[in-house]
């Protein structure tokens, strides 16, 4: 097992390697008016593997730097097609008022985030909002207080003699 981790490191000198002797191995056995056909054949084959391995060097690098990858790019690249559905944030609120008691109720949707960036964006524009949804109930509790106290002073001052 730590053979083959060990040998998994050097997975793009294998590679190389592997095609080296192949190319060897098979330029033995084809006729001389094929060989550059061979040539050509295996060199393909060669490039398509050296762009291989420098974008898994690439994908590595992103790794370490950004907590990203290739695919994930690609991925966020593909949903944001301009005619893909598109998930609307939606915010809602209702209210209701009765002699006894009133009651009311808020709501909203929030959106996917698949990097870390939009978690982080997300996050902030939540607390964004709920600072904002704090602020505004206590400004609506201190008016009704307020009204309250009206109305009892009001009601006191009737009575008084």
């Amino acid at each position: 097992m730590k053979l083959i981790k060990w040998l998994s490191k050097a997975w793009p000198f294998i590679i190389v390697t592997f095609f080296g002797t192949l190319h060897y191995n098979v330029i033995k056995f084809v006729p001389n008016d094929n060989i550059e056909f061979t040539n050509n054949v295996i060199a393909s084959f060669t490039q398509v593997a050296g762009g291989l391995i420098v974008l898994s060097t690439i994908n590595s690098n992103l790794g370490l730097f950004r907590q990203i990858s290739l695919f994930s790019i690609f991925q966020n690249w593909v949903k944001s097609f301009p005619y893909f559905r598109k998930i609307e944030m939606i915010t809602g609120s209702a209210r209701c008022e009765m002699p006894c008691f009133t009651m009311s109720a808020e709501g909203n949707t929030s959106k996917p985030c698949n990097t870390l960036e939009e978690k982080i964006e997300e996050a902030q524009r939540q607390i964004k909002e709920l600072r904002d949804l704090l602020y505004r109930k206590e400004h609506e509790l201190l008016s009704r207080i307020s009204q309250i106290d009206n109305n009892l002073k009001s009601e006191i001052y009737k009575r008084a003699p």
